[in-house]
């Protein structure tokens, strides 16, 4: 096969990025100012959050970007991370601040940063493959529909946002979620103007909190029960 090689070299980059993605979380932690929560700061942090126990919480001492303000990172059980800016401590509620862990959290049971390198390496390897199988026609083939897969991807991941909104407005409480997500759209320091949201890898806070609103049957989520209340709205 005189394409051979490729197909090595692409299954190559796939066992780089799975060790990378692996990593990473340990690499942040070394990059970043960051530390263990205080005792006081773990309770606000994960009251109501159910398996939180299996993973590594710290808290990012410096200034980060809003993309970067809470993050689930890590592939490996035991090394599986979740980083919460500090300065959220002092910006919102413990139940906001349980939801925002929740949301991550469910990134690492669900394993969507797994996910997140297992879905480009499926096509690079087949497109690879086929360019190894039949040169010509596996290169156009794989041309041809690279676009519309990485649209899927794209697709997927937005879908992971959603899922982990919903996750974690139901364990933690919507007004909960909808709090925390109401403050990181009005601090982001993102601009979503001319923003194409079929080609985004994340929804726009209002689009999530619109969907959370969709799921909540229609009804204002403001007037949704809070779990300082006592318990989760009765979705039936």
């Amino acid at each position: 096969m005189a394409y051979s090689w490729l197909l090595a070299v692409v299954v190559a980059f796939v066992v780089l990025s799975v060790v990378i993605a692996a990593i990473r979380p340990l690499r942040f932690a070394q990059q970043h100012q960051t530390r263990q929560p205080t005792a006081d700061e773990y309770d606000s942090l994960t009251d109501s959050v159910d398996g939180i126990g299996r993973v590594q919480l710290r808290l990012i001492e410096q200034s980060v970007s809003s993309r970067s303000r809470a993050r689930a990172w890590g592939i490996v059980p035991g090394s599986r991370y979740l980083f919460v800016a500090e300065r959220l401590l002092g910006e919102l509620s413990a139940p906001a601040l349980s939801a925002i862990v929740a949301h991550e959290l469910h990134h690492l049971r669900r394993w969507h940063p797994l996910g997140r390198v297992v879905l480009p390496a499926i096509f690079l390897i087949g497109w690879a493959w086929a360019i190894v199988v039949a040169p010509l026609s596996g290169l156009v083939g794989g041309a041809v529909l690279v676009a519309p897969y990485w649209l899927m991807v794209m697709a997927i991941e937005r879908r992971m946002e959603r899922r982990a909104d919903i996750a974690a407005a139901e364990q933690v409480g919507y007004e909960a979620m909808v709090e925390a997500l109401r403050h990181l759209d009005e601090t982001s320091d993102e601009q979503s103007s001319g923003r194409i949201a079929w080609l985004a890898s994340h929804p726009t806070f209002a689009e999530r909190i619109a969907h959370l609103e969709a799921e909540y049957d229609g009804e204002p989520v403001d007037n949704a029960k809070s779990t300082t209340d006592g318990g989760h709205h009765d979705r039936s």
